[in-house]
């Protein structure tokens, strides 16, 4: 299976995030926005290489963004808005140089 979109907004999902969904390397959007997961994001998620869509928002995520995001070359869009992250902006976020929203 090449999946390519794979979209879960707003279900009530809850739990950690699926570290299952880091084994989907052929995906160019994800979207898990609007369910109840928490906890960090994986560090696994620096393998969704093609992904160009990250939209995370209004979930209940916790600790540090992952420094493997930056290894999301591709990333156009990524919405991380209203969870529980800490600390800074990372500096890998500079290098996200496709980056429009």
């Amino acid at each position: 299976m090449r999946l390519e979109k794979l979209l879960l907004m707003g279900n009530r999902l809850t739990g950690p995030f699926p570290r299952v969904l880091t084994s989907i390397t052929s995906l160019r959007t994800l979207n898990l926005e609007g369910n109840r997961f928490s906890g960090p994001i994986p560090p696994e998620i620096g393998k969704l290489v093609h992904l160009e869509e990250l939209f995370l928002s209004s979930n209940s995520f916790t600790a540090h963004l992952p420094e493997q995001l930056g290894q999301l070359k591709n990333l156009t869009n990524m919405w991380i808005s209203d969870n529980e992250f800490t600390g800074q902006i990372p500096n890998f976020i500079g290098n996200l140089t496709k980056m429009v929203e």
